[in-house]
């Protein structure tokens, strides 16, 4: 029998909405990845079983889809964008999901 192949999600922003959400997926089976500035914010899905990628581009490396929950436009900017952000990384296929709070013109861009 063939195995199925578990879905790995890079989650960066572990917050009060990150964090539950990433507690759900992990709940669901998925191989979850994680990174916030703060480490220690990502204490408790690190007890759950999530990884720590040390930087964006890290949590993008292997995953199939990168969520992003952030506070604002300039840091999803440089989560996205910046020298260890997740372009420099991410792979074609994976897909980016961004729930972070921000305005329309920093999604175009």
């Amino acid at each position: 029998m063939k195995e199925e192949a578990v879905m790995r999600i890079g989650f960066i922003g572990v917050g009060k909405i990150g964090e539950p959400i990433i507690h759900n997926l992990l709940t669901k089976g998925f191989d979850v990845t994680v990174h916030d500035i703060v480490r220690a914010r990502a204490n408790r899905v690190i007890d759950k079983g999530a990884l720590w990628a040390d930087t964006p581009a890290a949590v993008a490396v292997e995953a199939n889809a990168v969520v992003t929950s952030l506070p604002g436009p300039s840091e999803v900017k440089e989560v996205v964008e910046g020298p260890k952000g997740i372009t420099s990384s991410i792979r074609g296929e994976t897909v980016w999901i961004d729930m972070s709070t921000t305005d329309r013109h920093q999604t175009q861009r």
